[in-house]
Parts: structure tokens; sequence; C-alpha cells
């Protein structure tokens, strides 16, 4: 009996054993050496994050979660390391509160670092100067403090034209007293908001009603907003807003029917699109999922919109229950009072339906990242962004989109940096290279969206010459495409040296370009961004690990190419 029980215990020991050589991950051989410098001295005691870079589905850089990060303090000479590191991209920060990063982009704080097995990361710098602040009192139009309301920033960029600021900052929203205190912020010139206006596009709240935007200290007009001049450490105090006027918001009453039939059409949320006073539709698509589905009787009841001009849709993109249909968009314009009897008339629509395979590998791991895949149905015109369908593959690789509008479309997965890649698409076994030609109530089946997972990878380099990227312009990514076929694009972020590391990819050609972004939509700014972001370089991609460089020439102008 002992000696039974001793064996089975002994077993036990080694499974658990086995277990754990499993699961526990090997140390990493990279690591990461610097300093902190704080008014041009060493920043002895300063506390140093690192976290690995969050990105989104495509491959965009995420906000960092400051309360994950790994920490370590600065010796006497400002010095701090990080060793034991594994491959990846990691984001490192000086975390100093009231205090400002001279490395912090306006979409993450910090620097972005590329590690590769083995690598030494010396001699980074991180350098810190006192943050500005900025504080005021916001008050309505008869003196009452306006509560939990979030002011907005701009700052003059080197250009003097004023963009938003702030994105993420916490500080931004008013107390009980309708006091704000925005802190840790750079030096530089700033206007100050609080607000809507029809140019801003949608409200983020429903209310019965908003505030009018209005600049420090109460004026409506941009132009005439008094500008705050902020330096290194410096508080700019009173800097008061008197809102100009509250004004009401309305609802919208109205119908959804089946335009074949003229039979309600049930479990429908209704969508909206603000129309701008020049006549251009906003940017973007305000669906409006905090109001109820359409009842039996296929009713609906929109609340909180401002006055003035909408294009307003059903949008059975996110409701299963309604997921055939398509609408027509219904102009509505609301002038001062609530709008009854408005009638939204809804199409049984087309469908693509077909499987989702991966080439090259059977490993169960990989063939499992179908499933957390979307794939987007994504039309070619402008106005049909409402339009677009997406749907998630099953454990057997198969979908249907559904409720699809006739028109030229395309079916994209954006698929994150690391993972399966789409290659191309297959129509009753023939390559799709130029999308679909939906037609009304046309059933596609028989599609294969085809991914890839390869060994090879692109280590990348990107170099600006010929001048210095303006402020608040950022080139934030790689965008990624296999030429040929019907491959989507993919994104992979750039860090503070420039560069930048695509993995798992398959054999063949492929395309890089940066990706240049700014919040300043000036025509100076966007034909510079057009400009970076059309340059391109082709990459043969083999085995293994392929270099690229991809300069782009700022002193080049568009005529000279």
């Amino acid at each position: 009996m002992f000696k039974h029980t001793f064996s089975l215990l002994a077993l036990s020991f080694l499974l658990t054993v086995q277990l754990a050589a499993q699961t526990v991950q090997k140390p990493g051989t990279a690591s990461i050496t610097g300093r902190v410098i704080l008014k041009g001295e060493p920043a002895a005691g300063a506390s140093v994050g690192l976290q690995p870079q969050q990105t989104s589905a495509g491959g965009a850089p995420g906000f960092p979660d400051r309360s994950k990060y790994s920490r370590t303090k600065t010796d006497a000479e400002g010095r701090f390391s990080f060793s034991s590191l594994n491959a990846g991209q990691y984001r490192i920060v000086a975390l100093a509160p009231g205090f400002v990063s001279a490395d912090d982009l306006q979409l993450a704080g910090g620097k972005l670092v590329n590690l590769a097995d083995g690598e030494n990361l010396e001699n980074v710098e991180l350098r810190l100067k006192p943050g500005a602040v900025i504080t005021g009192r916001v008050t309505d139009p008869v003196g009452n403090p306006v509560v939990e309301k979030t002011v907005q920033l701009s700052k003059m960029d080197t250009r003097g034209n004023f963009v938003r600021f702030g994105v993420g900052y916490q500080s931004l929203t008013t107390d009980d007293r309708g006091v704000y205190r925005v802190h840790s912020l750079p030096a530089g010139k700033y206007k100050i908001s609080l607000g809507y206006s029809q140019q801003d596009g949608f409200r983020p709240e429903i209310s019965r009603q908003y505030y009018v935007k209005t600049f420090h200290p109460n004026v409506i007009d941009e132009k005439e907003a008094k500008i705050i001049e902020l330096r290194d450490g410096s508080e700019a105090t009173d800097i008061d807003i008197k809102i100009v006027e509250a004004k009401k918001t309305y609802d919208v009453f109205g119908r959804v029917i089946e335009a074949a039939t003229g039979q309600p059409v049930v479990g429908v949320r209704i969508g909206q699109m603000p129309v701008q006073p020049t006549g251009n539709v906003s940017g973007g698509v305000m669906t409006a999922m905090a109001s109820m589905p359409t009842d039996t009787q296929g009713d609906f009841h929109l609340q909180g919109l401002t006055s003035g001009k909408y294009l307003l849709f059903a949008d059975s993109r996110f409701d299963s229950v309604a997921a055939d249909f398509y609408s027509d968009q219904t102009p509505v314009e609301i002038n001062e009072s609530d709008v009854v009897g408005v009638e939204i008339r809804a199409h049984r629509g087309g469908s693509i339906s077909g499987v989702a395979v991966v080439e090259g590998t059977n490993d169960p791991a990989i063939l499992k990242q179908l499933t957390s895949l979307n794939l987007n149905l994504i039309y070619r015109a402008s106005n049909e962004s409402s339009s677009g369908r997406n749907a998630r593959p099953a454990a057997n690789g198969t979908f249907r989109l559904r409720g699809l509008k006739p028109g030229k479309a395309d079916i994209r997965a954006f698929t994150p940096a690391e993972g399966l890649k789409q290659i191309r698409i297959e129509h009753n076994g023939a390559p799709v290279t130029d999308g679909f030609d939906i037609q009304a109530g046309e059933n596609l089946t028989n599609v294969r969206v085809v991914f890839g997972y390869g060994t090879a990878a692109i280590r990348g380099q990107l170099k600006i010459i010929g001048g210095v990227l303006p402020e608040g312009v950022q080139v934030t990514a790689i965008t990624v495409k296999l030429l040929g076929g019907s491959a989507s694009n993919f994104n992979v972020a750039v860090d503070s040296r420039g560069q930048f590391l695509v993995k798992n990819l398959t054999a063949g050609e492929y395309e890089v370009k940066p990706f240049a972004f700014s919040m300043n939509r000036t025509p100076e700014i966007a034909a510079l961004l057009d400009q970076i972001n059309k340059t391109a370089q082709r990459v043969t991609v083999g085995s293994g690990e392929t270099p690229a460089e991809i300069t782009v020439d700022l002193s080049r102008k568009e005529n000279d190419r």
C-alpha cells in the first residue's frame, strides 16, 4: 500500500514539474539602460516605467496603462536599467508627477523601442521638465457652476495653428464648484473652451440641453479667444469661462418600414450623420447605441439632438435581429422643435458567405486565431461608411456577411502585426482582384478568404531627411501590404529610433509605407501628410529576416517626383 501511494505521489510530482516547465517562460536576453535628465542634470531617485506596447488589431499604438508598468528607480547619477527582457516592442517613460517628458508625443508618452533577442540597448535618455498648469472656473449663463464637464485644450504648433491637445488628460473635468485644473502641460500657447458647436460633428453625450462652445473668457468666435501662454513650471490662474448660451436639444420620432412590403422593421437601431453648415456630411457616424431598437411597430425615438440637418439611417450592423436589412439615408432638419413622422425605408440586402482558411500550417494554436478576426466589408464610396458589415469566422472558419447594400466593396481583415495575414480572396476557385460588385439582393457563396502565417520578417529603418517634422506631426506606424491578389494591409508601430519589425510573413513582394498623423488638418499639414504617406518602397521577402530602409525627403515637393 505504502509503495503504491509513493508511486502515485512520485508520478504527481513528475507531472507537476513537467507542467511547470511547459508554462514558465524562459528569461529574455535583451536589456535597456539609460538615464533620466531633469533641467540638464541627472535626476536621482526618479521612477522609470517599462511596459510591452499594446496595439490595436490593426497594429496602431494604444494608450499605455501606467498602473501596469514595471518600475525601477534611477541611481545617484540618474541611471536606470531593465534586464532579462524578451524580444518585442516596449514603451519606456519617466514617471514623475507634475513633470512632463520632452520625448512625449500627443498620443502616448515616453519612447517606443523595438528589442531583438540579445540586444543591449544603451544610453536611452529620458528628459524631464516641470509641467505647467492652467486652472479656472466654468459657469453657465446665469452664473451657476458647470459640474463634471470636460474642457477642451488647443495648442499652437510651430506654424501658428491651434490644434487639439490633451487627449487622455484626466484633469480636464470640472469639479462640483465648476473648477478645473489641468496640470503637467508642456510650455506653449493655448486656448481653452467648453461646449459644443455644429462643426464638432456630434456630441459625446445625450442630454436635454447643451452648452454652446465658449472660449475663455466668454466668446464663441475662436478668433476672439484669449491666448494663454505657459512657461515650464508656470501656473495660469483665473482662466475662467462664462458660457454664452445654453440651448435645448430635441427629439426625433419616426418609423422604419420595409420598402417592398410596407411592413415594420423590428429590432433595428437608428444612426445619424450630422450635415455641416457647408453641406458636407460629418466624417463621423454616430450610431444611436444608447437608444432602444425599433419596437414591434417599427417605431423609434431619438433623443438629445441639436438644431441642424442630419441624415438618418437604420443601422443594423450591430443588431442580429435585423441584420438582413440596410436602409436609405433620410434627410431630417431640426429647427428649434421636435420632429415627428420620419419614415426610414429599409431593404433586404444581399449576402456573402464562405470560409476563412489558413495556408501553410495545421497548428491548432495558429488556426484558432481565425475566430478572433473580424472580416470587414468596406464600400469604396466615401458616403457609404454606414453600410459596412463585419462577421467573425466560426470555429470551422465559416462566415456570412448579411444585409449588403448594392455597390463596390472589399473584404478586409485588419490583422495584428504578429499573427495571421490576409493574402488573397477567391470566389468559385478564381482569385478576386478587384473586390465584389454587389447587386441588389444578391447572395454570393463559395467565397474563400485565405490567410497566411509565415516565419519570415522585415526589419526596417525609417529616415526623415531634408527637414524636420512640424510640431504635432508624427509618423506613428508603417503600413505593410502583400502585393498582388487581394491582401489587406496592416500596421506596425515605429519606435523612437525609427525602427520597425514586421513578423510572421510568408514569402512574396511587399509594399511598405510610412503612416503620418496630425490633429492639425490645415491644407498645408494635409499636403505634408499626403506626401509622407505616399512614400513607398517594395521589399522582396524570402525566408528569414529581410532588411529595409524607407527614406522620407521633406525637401521634395509634389512636382519634383
